[in-house]
């Protein structure tokens, strides 16, 4: 008989980075400070265990949310699908590793009042230990929302293994209809109406996608040939990872969170040792001259000047296209083009009324229209030539994680964001073809104190998925287990 199959979603940001509507209600009700809430963004999230093997090399799941599982079989078989959200804005999740010939143990399917909560944790302490420490101690640090140390179950199941993704496989649900997303890597499609509610898993299905998860499980080619190594094996790499990483300079100012700041540190390199032209020319593949870089001209984040042509970078890491607060493209050109002496709002709209499609004009504006029809004025008062001339000497780019850049364009590199007027003119950049740039120019770049740092940052934005939480949550591990050995 087949197994039964469960689909986890694990790392999730809104359970470690966000505050839950809940407990923003309830932050309200009694009047807690905002720090007393700082717990539950730095707690360690039990799918931790479903990484790695324990000391004895038992391969232990943890089934999210509470890690109790009960549906009425004790005795069934399970194969395990874990996934995580691409980026945190849609609903896209890639497949991370599977467990095969899950066994429920001992307490995990009681029941989940304080008597039976007790029991469990009772039952399944003094059993699991990772790198000499055991679970309870590594889970006992976590606190609850008053402050209240954590003892509950340590784990749901143990499996003959746990393997990664070694292929890109995503998974999207049939009544997700975001027309913006396009994805460029294989994906299978969940016919079930149901979707990840706050228990963060699924196991009725309907056969059709009992068909699909199959497929995918048993497909050896998508799946690392050997399973997850011991948390023992791998401790010394995790350890080492961690302290670069809080050694990091930018990593100590937190700034891997926000657009601003990095693209100042880009501009800053590219200036510095006057690599714009360098950068031109190989990331756009367009040869120009005398190319001058400016910052927030115009609130955009890299506005390129050559001879001939302008090119304008808009970077988008965690924030989402900003909506106008005009109600109209035209309303919008109007207030724009008074910024601008030498160009008339009549002239200039004829002439987009005749390059522009119609249907462009019916849709939203945003600041993607915006930097279009601003760096078109700002064309024109600067060559003097037709529209028509200057739109081929315009290059509009967005620059997004690889993560995101891969659900986010079509076969031409075009951004899929139909929605937004204008939106047609922009390309996709990933983040990958920005970092390989700066480690090509290694030589130009290395007598710079930072370099090391910035290309380390860049990496965090070149991967296939958000790896932030995850990363975050392994520094947090090994944290843990230093600080419980020092004792």
């Amino acid at each position: 008989m087949a197994n039964k199959i469960i689909l986890s979603h694990i790392f999730s940001n809104s359970r470690y980075l966000k505050k839950d509507s809940f407990k923003e209600e309830l932050k309200k009700d009694i009047k807690l400070e905002t720090t007393s809430l700082s717990n539950y963004q730095t707690n360690l999230g039990h799918e931790m265990i479903n990484l790695f093997q324990d000391d004895n090399g038992h391969f232990n799941v943890w089934l999210n949310a509470n890690g109790i599982f009960n549906d009425g079989k004790k005795s069934s078989t399970y194969d395990i699908v874990f996934v995580t959200k691409v980026t945190q804005e849609e609903k896209i999740y890639q497949i991370v590793a599977k467990a095969i010939n899950c066994k429920i143990v001992e307490g995990a399917d009681l029941s989940g009042d304080k008597k039976e909560q007790h029991q469990r944790y009772e039952l399944q302490k003094g059993k699991y230990c990772y790198n000499g420490v055991y679970l309870e101690e590594i889970y006992g640090l976590n606190q609850d929302l008053w402050g209240n140390a954590e003892k509950n179950t340590l784990v749901t199941f143990q499996s003959d293994g746990i393997y990664l993704a070694k292929e890109k496989h995503y998974l999207v649900f049939s009544n997700f209809n975001n027309r913006s997303i396009q994805l460029t890597s294989p994906y299978i499609q969940i016919t079930s109406k149901q979707q990840f509610s706050e228990n963060l898993r699924l196991y009725n299905f309907e056969q059709e996608d009992i068909d699909n998860l199959n497929k995918i499980i048993n497909n050896n080619d998508l799946w690392e040939n050997k399973p997850v190594s011991k948390l023992k094996d791998e401790y010394q790499k995790l350890l080492k990872e961690k302290q670069n990483w809080d050694n990091n300079v930018f990593s100590y100012m937190d700034i891997q969170k926000y657009e601003l700041p990095i693209s100042n540190i880009i501009a800053s390199f590219l200036k510095k040792y006057h690599m714009e032209k360098n950068f031109i020319q190989e990331v756009c593949k367009i040869e120009d001259k005398n190319i001058l870089l400016y910052r927030e001209k115009y609130n955009i984040d890299l506005l390129f000047e050559g001879s001939n042509h302008f090119f304008i970078f808009e970077n988008k890491i965690h924030a989402s296209i900003t909506k106008a607060n005009s109600k109209t493209l035209a309303e919008q050109i109007e207030k724009i083009v008074e910024t601008f002496d030498e160009v008339t709002s009549q002239n200039l709209m004829e002439q987009l009324k005749n390059d522009i499609p119609e249907e462009e004009w019916q849709k939203e504006a945003s600041q993607l229209s915006k930097y279009y029809i601003t760096m078109l004025c700002y064309a024109l008062t600067k060559k003097g030539k037709s529209i028509e001339n200057i739109q081929n000497n315009l290059h509009f780019y967005i620059v997004f994680p690889t993560y995101k850049a891969s659900t986010l364009m079509n076969k031409d590199q075009k951004l899929n964001l139909s929605q937004y007027a204008l939106s047609q003119y922009y390309q996709v950049l990933d983040y990958q073809i920005i970092l390989n740039f700066f480690k090509n120019h290694q030589k130009e770049f290395k007598e710079s104190p930072i370099y090391n740092d910035f290309i380390d940052l860049l990496t965090l934005f070149s991967k296939d998925r958000d790896e932030e939480i995850i990363r975050l949550q392994k520094s947090i591990l090994v944290e843990r287990i230093e600080k419980i050995k020092k004792k």
